[in-house]
């Protein structure tokens, strides 16, 4: 999904656990890349947000291409 995934996450530390939201606000798609052995790769900005306090940053996922269907 090109903006609106959810990617949000917990962050578990010695001080106990942290949820964070975050939603995809770009996106970019490289199919069969044989750069990375045929991998499918997104990559994204993401807009994560805890206790008020907002900032944006990057994502990154990869499968096999075996892994995928590609529907156009």
């Amino acid at each position: 999904m090109p903006r609106g995934d959810d990617v949000s996450c917990v962050i578990e530390t010695a001080e106990g656990s942290f949820a964070i939201t975050g939603e995809t606000v770009n996106a970019t798609f490289h199919m069969g890349n044989p750069g990375v052995n045929g991998f499918n790769n997104q990559q994204g900005g993401v807009k994560f947000t805890l206790d008020g306090q907002t900032t944006y940053g990057m994502i990154e996922r990869s499968s096999p291409a075996e892994l995928c269907t590609v529907i156009l």
